[in-house]
């Protein structure tokens, strides 16, 4: 739970005014997976856009990377290995 409201947190504190709605979508998406019912519909594939989807997977570890590029900026989640140690690495591009 600490690691989503870090997420959370990190997206809505660093996203661009113009471009908030469509990074707090993203923010939303991935706070939502506390709760275990809005996670098993996220896992049933029907309750989220494309975009939150691939964030959700690279977070679960489902996917190698997501990201979302806007006019003025870039969020991208990599799952990466590191010393024989997977890692999460989450890097916010302002433009």
């Amino acid at each position: 739970m600490l690691a989503l409201d870090i997420i959370k947190s990190f997206v809505v504190c660093f996203a661009p005014v113009p471009d908030r709605d469509q990074y707090g979508q993203i923010s939303q998406a991935l706070w939502s997976l506390r709760d275990p019912r809005a996670a098993a519909a996220v896992k049933k594939g029907g309750s989220v856009l494309p975009v939150q989807m691939e964030f959700i997977d690279a977070l679960m570890g489902g996917r190698e990377q997501a990201g979302l590029t806007t006019d003025f900026g870039n969020l991208s989640l990599k799952n990466v290995v590191y010393e024989q140690e997977q890692l999460q690495e989450l890097e916010f591009f302002l433009s």
